[in-house]
């Protein structure tokens, strides 16, 4: 059936409502410093899944939601849809659960899918001056820069 393809995109989307409808009273934790919330690409990636062979500019653009703790990747092969948490310990964590793909080359595939296995990983991060470093444990750092900054 046509429809069911939606239905982890409608999942997730409900599953980031809920969340954001908990308490309003001031002691909830935040998914995110409010002013991380924007659109970035990636300034520089290195890590086991990071491409050797090119430069990751312009590759993939990544739209972070603080308020809602939503996250969208958008590349050649379509936009993956996921939420994401960076708490104030550091501490970080990223679930990509849902995709919106388009076809496209075997290359922009793999790269992609190479993208989504290093986010899956993330579990640090910092950020400040138009930056986010997200980092893993397994050697992955990842760098998310302001288009212009």
């Amino acid at each position: 059936m046509p429809g069911r393809r939606w239905l982890p995109t409608l999942a997730l989307s409900g599953a980031l409502v809920l969340a954001a409808c908990g308490s309003s009273s001031g002691d909830s934790p935040a998914v995110a410093p409010l002013d991380l919330d924007g659109v970035y690409e990636i300034g520089s990636w290195s890590g086991p899944d990071a491409p050797g062979d090119a430069s990751p500019e312009g590759f993939a653009q990544v739209d972070i939601d603080t308020r809602f703790g939503a996250l969208t990747v958008a590349t050649d092969c379509g936009v993956q849809l996921g939420s994401f948490s960076l708490l104030a310990d550091g501490r970080a964590g990223v679930t990509v659960a849902g995709a919106r793909p388009i076809p496209c080359e075997a290359g922009a595939e793999d790269r992609q899918q190479r993208l989504l296995d290093t986010l899956a990983r993330i579990d640090g991060w910092t950020g400040g001056d138009r930056r986010l470093t997200l980092t893993s444990e397994a050697g992955d750092e990842l760098v998310l820069v302001r288009p212009g900054g």
